[in-house]
């Protein structure tokens, strides 16, 4: 497939190590209720616009140590990944962000594809989840790209993004609940009231 027409998207590399060895990284953001949920933030510096995306903390932690360049005591699925397309010389070229369906708490859920060649010029591509194709194109260096339409649903521009917080916790989400209480405006309350039950079926 050809990338002339797609979005390059990049990752903010930016991090920070602390004493006990914690990873502090701009571009991957943690849930403030629940542990196992992340944000991956992938920037289109052309135009000016940010996609976030919603991963689980195995792959969020993967990221991080790709980013940091911080080896894992162990070898996670990435890494093995890597070790057995090098051995059978099959390079990874590109990934590509193909299709987002924004579900009911408005979050994107997105959809990608990895493409390979091999040593015969044979082109593969395969379907993957978007954090492993990500993942992926950290470890490798290769480009991370994403349909126009993708961006146009699911991106926002990273000026207006900084006042936008992409997670809102339980209890700031009550403590809105009981502003708009007070002040009788029962339509948005039941609005917050449902995004917070919501939450709580979800996670």
């Amino acid at each position: 497939m050809s990338t002339k027409n797609l979005i390059q998207l990049q990752i903010n590399e930016e991090n920070k190590i602390l004493e006990n060895g914690d990873i502090i990284c701009k571009a991957v953001k943690q849930h403030p209720d629940f542990q196992e949920i992340y944000c991956l933030y992938l920037e289109d510096k052309q135009e000016k616009r940010i996609l976030p995306v919603v991963i689980g903390s195995e792959q969020a932690n993967s990221i991080i140590h790709i980013i940091a360049n911080k080896k894992t005591e162990r070898p996670n699925t990435h890494e093995i990944f890597v070790k057995i397309t090098n051995n059978y010389k099959i390079n990874l070229t590109h990934v590509i962000i193909n299709k987002v369906k924004i579900d009911r708490k408005g979050y994107g859920v997105f959809y990608s594809k990895m493409f390979f060649e091999n040593k015969e010029n044979n082109k593969i591509e395969i379907d993957s989840r978007t954090s492993d194709a990500v993942a992926m194109a950290c470890k490798l260096n290769v480009p991370i790209y994403c349909f126009e339409n993708v961006m146009k649903e699911a991106s926002y521009n990273i000026k207006t993004y900084k006042n936008k917080k992409e997670f809102k916790s339980i209890k700031e989400l009550e403590k809105e609940l009981e502003l708009c209480i007070k002040s009788e405006n029962y339509e948005q309350a039941s609005i917050i009231r449902d995004e917070i039950q919501n939450i709580k079926n979800e996670f």
